[in-house]
């Protein structure tokens, strides 16, 4: 094995003296002739070019496109990408991805449906990077169903594509969506246009009455219009809707919250009253020594820790 390896590592240096200088070269000029790959180095070529391709932006990235398309990497990726290993087949779809090979889209529209999130998730970015407004009409249907998809991945994703792309289909995709799975899809509406997202997020407190659904709109909440929605909220049996009400008025909250704030220093849940006190702290025009004469008014011991607790986080 060591031998094994030892030769392959010395391969791999061979193939990037030779192609790493290439690779330079094309950002600056078309280079006409290209060395031969043998097949068991095509991986660690793929590879590389795939690095420069996510260290470039602009007109250097189509540079880095027209070699690979005149060294017929578009091609090796293709066969790649039938291949059963799952390395190989995330690196094909890496490539072709950064080479918005549209010749791929139906081969990575199968792969959508792959037991395998890391598979699935990879043809996902392939596609969007290839044609961002019609990969995600088939991507968003796929949100409901497919809740082993990691939601920081699926986050990483929709931004990529952009807000202008996702905000029509997530908004619908939402609004027809089971309730059962609204919670972890109103997670996504803040990468979706504000006014698109607060719409929505409007709709939803004034007719939901389940628990995960509001709190989920609390979090999303982004427009100071809102706040009578949030204000209502305070006061709510399942504790929490109660922390993501007062963490709404922490962000977007005027001088008029202080009061039904620090009613909420005493609840019986800590996670309230730890919300409470550094919405307080975030609102504008609290100073540190308002917070102090807070502190000293109140006659729960609870209350005053916390307060005392969210001070000392304070920023001097």
């Amino acid at each position: 094995m060591r031998i094994m390896l030892n030769r392959r590592e010395r391969r791999e240096a061979r193939l990037l003296a030779v192609w790493r200088p290439l690779m330079v070269q094309s950002l600056a000029e078309n280079i006409q002739h290209y060395p031969a790959v043998a097949k068991p180095d095509i991986p660690a070529l793929l590879n590389l070019w795939n690095h420069f391709q996510e260290s470039l932006r602009g007109d250097a990235k189509e540079r880095l496109n027209r070699l690979a398309r005149d060294a017929a990497m578009d091609k090796m990726a293709l066969t790649m990408l039938r291949r059963r290993r799952l390395s190989e087949r995330l690196l094909a779809m890496m490539t072709l991805g950064h080479l918005r090979d549209k010749s791929a889209w139906q081969i990575l529209t199968d792969f959508l449906g792959d037991d395998s999130p890391i598979l699935s998730l990879a043809a996902a970015r392939a596609l969007m990077q290839i044609d961002a407004a019609a990969a995600v009409v088939v991507f968003m249907p796929l949100l409901e169903v497919r809740e082993d998809w990691p939601p920081a991945r699926v986050a990483s994703l929709l931004k990529e594509a952009g807000a202008a792309i996702i905000s029509g289909p997530l908004t619908a995709l939402i609004r027809q969506a089971p309730q059962a799975q609204l919670p972890r899809l109103i997670h996504f509406l803040d990468l979706a246009y504000s006014d698109a997202s607060s719409r929505l997020v409007r709709e939803m407190l004034e007719t939901s009455h389940d628990s995960q659904v509001l709190a989920a709109c609390l979090r999303a909440m982004n427009d100071a219009r809102d706040l009578d929605l949030a204000r209502r909220q305070l006061q709510h049996p399942d504790w929490p809707v109660r922390v993501q009400a007062a963490a709404a008025l922490g962000r977007l909250g005027a001088d008029v919250d202080r009061v039904g704030l620090a009613r909420l220093l005493t609840d019986t849940q800590w996670w309230v009253r730890y919300r409470a006190a550094q919405a307080l702290s975030q609102l504008p025009f609290v100073t540190t020594e308002q917070l102090h004469r807070l502190m000293a008014e109140q006659t729960d011991r609870y209350a005053r820790d916390m307060l005392k607790q969210v001070i000392a986080e304070r920023p001097a």
